[in-house]
């Protein structure tokens, strides 16, 4: 009996890379979700296990009966835990062991596992007994009464699932709802495939899919379609070749052609939409992608138009090293790109780069007439089907690999993320997997299922380029868009952004609906008694925001009504006194207001002037700057404000207002391309002018070097007192003397050191007694 694995061969794609997604939520470590990439884990492993027994099960003379027994061991027991698991899933998602008392979750647990219990100890006794499954006399893996008992516990698990999910599945999100039904009846009815056709593996292929859906419910909508398009273009590594419930006659070749065709479109249009770069990192991508799409036309090519040992086949073959060696350089001269700027010291030897690849290429192309490539020593007749390496294919792919190297370390020399830094490692995992991969394809090694091999050459390359590009945006190493309809979700104003013909592209819940009439007004328009809409143009399109005066209107209500009420002297001159007392509070408010415009009002100016060039220029680069400048900007006066009207409640304030507004300002500075970072450690409170001080001074010293700055620490610690300490790279700052006399009345000490073009302040605090 021969079975087909290529559906496995899917899960462990799907399974793997949702494992990979799974490292990125946030809330990972929830009981539920850790229980589901437990889940994802085990359907990785049961597949393995699936694809290797079966195909020992399938050549019974090859494989011995000891390791037999090891794969179907292994497959039996992950995948029978997998049915518990998911039960646990549903009891952890519902929280219905929570909803029972303390002393009753023990056994309810205990009962939970008592089917999985079952099933262990079949299969620990059958070593011995053989009542699950056992070798007829033929070598023939054959079932016995006991996987009757594995197939009923499992039928117990699903259907407990149904009733804990009915029953205690009312806060519990629909569309995630929805998955948990979809996976259970899914299941269901890829078992009952299973036993009608049980030579095509179908069941953890739709496990893996529908554990997929369910770790979707808690992506944005955003990240769930990048992720789809992902899981169409990683279905190259499941190469339908021969399902055997299709006559072999039906020409899956060709269609499995026209499929990876589509795939490589796909991944265009994945990179054209998600990569927020529009400068020449997205370009040297989109040329990848494109080359993706060439190497799957010579692969359709090689196959649909000529025999497999024809002149035309062997060139078809040969032009896939176009795509093999200019792939690699494209990603090389990509990284080049990934802080948005290209150093013109690496522009020669870019060009030196490309020649090489120039000339490797052309010394494939015309390997027919010196045979330093491939050797054919039985003519170029047999050129498809006998052959040896020479040196210059050692030295080719050599070349490759060298170049993807150098790629790595170029993007993660010249990234300027610590956090991402530390991630290098994942954007090895490609690599390591295809390398492999092609090493078993080179060697003859790659395992053969009904005459194919289970991965071919070209997606075996186009697959790991790919994931390499995905994991570098799901590292954060390249900007991608997303996340903006979210933001939109939970913003509390009533704001929405339209385009030029004022249709809504972004819009919050509490925005209202914009009528023909207040499109592209110019000046604040009433919708209604109480709510003011104001309009600005932005690039593009416009900005809609709403002002809710009902509470001054209210006010202006009731002091009508008081005053037409009152008729004694006496009240009104107590009316009176309490206007006045409001006006007073007003007029301090506005002095307040006053006094933060004048601080702030050099930064406002400065923001008018930026967004002014970025109207006035069509260069993405400079609008990008100046946008990073702007919230950068933005982002000190919204902080220096707010510290300014806490202070007027209490004059010793939190250190931790001081750590807040550094670590908003330092992260707004990331994006004009400057690292900053904050480290705070000191608890405790300081005079609010010291801490209004401090921040004002940070600021002033970021501006001014900012046209030389190349990153910047701040760091506050409890040391022999409390310490301000920053180190400014790439400057040598100053104090003025303005700031020494202002720090000197705060009776703040300073002291500033330089070494190497790095600027070192270190402020001491007093705290509150």
């Amino acid at each position: 009996m021969i079975y087909n694995v290529y559906f496995d061969v899917f899960a462990v794609v799907i399974s793997f890379f949702s494992i990979i997604l799974a490292f990125t939520k946030k809330d990972f470590w929830k009981r539920q979700n850790f229980i589901l990439f437990v889940l994802l884990v085990a359907t990785f492993f049961a597949s393995i296990f699936d694809i290797l027994s079966s195909i020992g099960n399938s050549y019974i003379v090859v494989w011995s009966y000891g390791l037999r027994d090891v794969l179907n061991y292994g497959y039996l027991s992950v995948q029978n835990s997998m049915s518990y698991l998911f039960c646990l899933y549903i009891v952890f998602l519902t929280e219905a062991d929570i909803k029972k008392e303390k002393r009753k979750r023990k056994w309810f647990h205990m009962g939970l596992a008592l089917p999985y219990a079952i099933d262990l100890v079949l299969l620990l006794l059958n070593p011995f007994l053989r009542e699950v499954f056992y070798y007829d006399a033929n070598r023939v893996y054959t079932h016995d009464w006991g996987m009757i008992i594995l197939y009923i516990n499992a039928l117990v698990y699903l259907g407990l699932s149904y009733c804990l999910i009915f029953r205690y599945g009312k806060e519990v999100k629909l569309v995630k709802k929805a998955t948990v039904y979809v996976f259970l009846t899914s299941s269901l009815l890829a078992v009952i495939f299973q036993i009608i056709f049980p030579t095509i593996l179908l069941q953890l292929c739709v496990e893996a899919l529908c554990l997929s859906g369910i770790l979707f419910t808690v992506e944005n909508e955003n990240n769930i379609l990048h992720s789809i398009l992902l899981y169409f273009f990683l279905l190259l590594l499941s190469f339908f070749a021969e399902v055997e419930i299709i006559p072999n006659a039906f020409p899956w070749r060709m269609i499995s052609s026209l499929y990876f065709l589509m795939l490589g479109v796909l991944l265009v249009v994945y990179f054209a939409e998600r990569i927020a770069d529009r400068g020449k990192l997205k370009k040297w991508l989109l040329i990848c992608a494109w080359l993706i799409v060439t190497f799957m036309i010579f692969r359709t090519i090689r196959y649909e138009a000529f025999g497999r040992a024809t002149n035309g086949a062997r060139y078809t073959w040969y032009l896939y090293y176009l795509p093999m060696l200019f792939i690699p350089l494209c990603t090389l001269y990509a990284t080049l790109h990934i802080d948005g700027e290209s150093k013109m010291q690496l522009h020669k030897l870019r060009k030196v780069f490309g020649a090489i690849t120039v000339i490797l290429y052309g010394l494939v192309i015309t390997n027919d007439l010196h045979g330093m490539v491939f050797h054919f020593p039985l003519g170029l007749s047999n050129g498809m089907t006998d052959y040896t390496y020479g040196f210059c294919f050692y030295l080719i792919i050599s070349w490759i690999y060298f170049l993807y190297l150098f790629a790595i370390m170029l993007m993660f020399k010249r990234c300027r993320l610590p956090n991402v830094k530390k991630m290098w490692w994942v954007t090895m995992i490609p690599f390591v997997l295809g390398i492999s991969l092609q090493l078993l394809i080179v060697t003859g090694k790659m395992p053969t299922i009904n005459g194919f091999m289970v991965v071919e050459f070209p997606e075996v390359v186009c697959f790991m380029i790919a994931l390499f590009w995905e994991c570098c945006i799901r590292i954060g190493l390249i900007p991608t868009n997303k996340g903006y309809g979210e933001l939109m979700q939970v913003c509390s104003l009533e704001l929405q952004i339209t385009d030029e013909e004022g249709n809504p592209i972004y819009k919050s819940p509490d925005a209202a609906e914009l009528n023909d009439a207040y499109r592209k007004i110019s000046e604040p328009t009433k919708l209604d008694e109480d709510t003011i809409l104001y309009c600005e143009q932005i690039p593009g399109g416009h900005v809609y925001w709403q002002n809710d005066i009902s509470a001054l209107n209210e006010t202006n209500r009731k002091l009508e009504e008081v005053h037409d009420l009152l008729e004694e002297e006496s009240e009104l001159i107590r009316l009176e006194n309490e206007l006045k007392e409001k006006q007073v509070a007003i007029e301090q408010r506005t002095a307040l207001y006053d006094l933060i415009n004048s601080k702030t009002a050099k930064q406002a100016r400065r923001i008018a002037q930026l967004a002014e060039e970025a109207l006035q220029t069509k260069e993405p680069e400079i609008r990008n700057h100046n946008a990073g400048i702007i919230c950068f900007l933005g982002a000190y006066i919204k902080r220096y404000a707010n510290l300014t009207l806490l202070a007027q409640n209490d004059k010793w304030m939190n250190v931790a207002e001081l750590g807040m507004a550094v670590s908003e300002s330092l992260r707004y500075l990331t994006n004009t391309g400057i690292p900053g970072t904050y480290a705070g450690e000191a608890k405790g409170k300081i005079h609010a002018r010291a801490i209004i001080l401090l921040y004002e001074i940070l600021q002033t010293l970021i501006e001014e070097s900012l046209a030389m700055l190349n990153g910047i620490y701040v760091k506050l610690e409890e040391s022999d007192g409390m310490i301000l300490k920053m180190a400014l790279e790439g400057v040598e700052v100053t104090l003025s003397e303005d700031i020494m006399d202002r720090l000197f009345l705060e009776g703040i000490p300073v002291t500033v050191k330089h070494e190497d073009h790095i600027s070192y302040i270190r402020f001491r605090l007093t705290k509150e007694v």
